[in-house]
């Protein structure tokens, strides 16, 4: 198991080009800022700061992992919206029984299949978060109601734009905690 978590941490720092890319398993706390300095450096703008910001408790934050947000595919979570509005992708990770680790790579959008359900296959782990270069630029924020705050989500939402001056190329709304899955609207 030693080897294989090694080999998966060589794995998950390949550079991937015209990616961002987020280590799925490190605390929250720590990936927390990883993802808002990554994100203003990237130009991914408020979306992820406002996940990240209204994401549990500072108890949860410090145990929590942006992999095991995604990976519990539960309809609330407060990373996903985000994600899946910059059309991220999953980096999955196994060991090949050999030493080495197999990686297969999945768009987030489908990941879950129903609460708690995904469609991760034996021996699995979310190993990485990539967003994709062409979303670095646009205009997105992240919102999220709930009884109290920091409480799970009754609903959350994030919306990002491609820009062009005034006019928007693309946008992408998505809402959670109102369907069996986190849900692009189409």
């Amino acid at each position: 198991r030693i080897e294989f978590m090694t080999t998966m941490q060589g794995m998950i720092e390949k550079s991937v080009p015209m990616m961002m890319q987020v280590p799925a398993l490190i605390p929250l706390m720590k990936e927390n800022a990883l993802f808002v300095a990554k994100a203003f450096e990237q130009g991914a703008d408020g979306v992820l700061v406002g996940a990240c910001l209204e994401f549990g408790t500072l108890q949860v934050r410090n145990l929590a992992t942006g992999g095991g947000n995604v990976a519990h595919a539960l309809p609330a979570a407060d990373l996903v919206p985000a994600l899946l509005a910059l059309d991220a992708e999953v980096a999955l990770a196994r060991s090949d029984g050999a030493g080495g680790v197999r990686e297969r790579r999945l768009p987030l959008d489908g990941f879950a299949t129903g609460p708690f359900r995904t469609v991760l296959e034996p021996g699995e782990i979310v190993a990485a978060l990539r967003l994709p270069a062409a979303t670095r630029g646009w205009r997105a924020q992240f919102r999220k109601l709930g009884r109290v705050l920091k409480d799970l989500a009754q609903a959350n939402s994030a919306v990002a734009l491609d820009l062009a001056g005034t006019r928007v190329r693309q946008a992408r709304v998505v809402l959670g905690a109102v369907h069996p899955t986190v849900v692009r609207v189409r």
